[in-house]
């Protein structure tokens, strides 16, 4: 049996695996546009659908827009971790602030001065749950604005490639249909 043959059930199949990738690869790449034009096979897909389908697409046909956006999702990271350090900046100051106060608390104390050291230190554990809080809530809505904007910029970049993809199929790469096209080379 020579390579590149396969047998079945004594059929004998003259394939050719490199032809046969380039068929797939060119019927996948005549399919998706369309696909994306019809909304899917089941009605208008979602926009995360989209997102799946549009990364997907980008990986297999446009590898380098992923090269390309590794800066964005390093700003992205860059980001988060100023967050963070504020967070901590935060909460170290609060906590810096509030040892303070305890000193004060202490020195009256010994004073004979009467305290309430309880309800301060309940005070200064729900003054630090507020600001964790607080920050827990800033950095994970950054993160929500972030995979938003992400995905909005990888499907809007798909977008554009499978409108450019459908006017090189009907006309030139300047989106002009062919009808069009031969009309200019006709006119004198």
């Amino acid at each position: 049996q020579s390579p590149g043959r396969q047998v079945s059930r004594g059929i004998t199949f003259g394939v050719d695996s490199a032809r046969l990738g380039e068929g797939f690869l060119d019927l996948e790449e005549r399919i998706w546009p369309k696909l994306f034009k019809c909304g899917g096979r089941a009605g208008v897909p979602s926009r995360e659908a989209i997102f799946w389908c549009a990364c997907d697409f980008l990986l297999r046909h446009r590898p380098a827009f992923f090269r390309t956006i590794g800066t964005l999702e390093d700003s992205y990271l860059k980001a988060i971790r100023e967050k963070q350090v504020g967070r901590l900046s935060a909460i170290s100051e609060l906590q810096r602030c509030q040892s303070m106060e305890m000193e004060k608390v202490r020195q009256r104390a010994e004073k004979d001065e009467s305290t309430d050291v309880q309800s301060l230190v309940a005070q200064h554990v729900s003054e630090i749950d507020a600001l964790e809080l607080h920050w827990q809530t800033e950095i994970e809505q950054l993160k929500i604005r972030q995979k938003t904007t992400y995905c909005e910029y990888v499907v809007d970049f798909f977008e554009s490639e499978i409108d450019q993809s459908s006017r090189l199929e009907d006309g030139d790469e300047h989106g002009v249909p062919a009808e069009e096209e031969e009309a200019r080379i006709d006119e004198p």
